[in-house]
């Protein structure tokens, strides 16, 4: 099945209504899904995570690669159970909107504000 994908917008509209025009509904059945856009982290959150985990690694004695892993299972941390036994699952960070990446940095923040250091960009 072919799948596509694309973004909306009122630019746009006349383009998706006439590509739902073209499809051939007497032979073949069709789902449209339609869902509001969440925007991914941006590239200047990411630059700003990045330094803030390089900073605060240096702090405590870790890698930034080390400081993703320790902040990710700290702030990201879910859990599920399999056989009785529990355990951790951890959400990417690539997949956080805009408004996601800001809580997680500013918890991060709180956190290594607690361990004596404190970001300065």
């Amino acid at each position: 099945m072919d799948v596509r994908e694309f973004i909306i917008s009122e630019q746009n509209k006349p383009y998706a209504k006439a590509k739902i025009d073209q499809l051939d509904c007497s032979a073949t059945r069709y789902v449209m899904t339609i869902r509001e856009r969440k925007s991914k982290r941006s590239i200047e959150q990411n630059s700003r995570y990045w330094k803030l985990l390089t900073e605060l690694g240096k702090h405590l004695g870790y890698s930034p690669d080390e400081m993703h892993d320790i902040c990710r299972f700290k702030f990201m941390r879910n859990a599920i159970e399999i056989n009785g036994e529990r355990l951790p699952l951890l959400k990417s960070s690539t997949k956080l909107t805009t408004k996601e990446m800001a809580e997680y940095q500013e918890a991060i923040e709180i956190w290594a504000g607690k361990l004596g250091y404190y970001f300065v960009e």
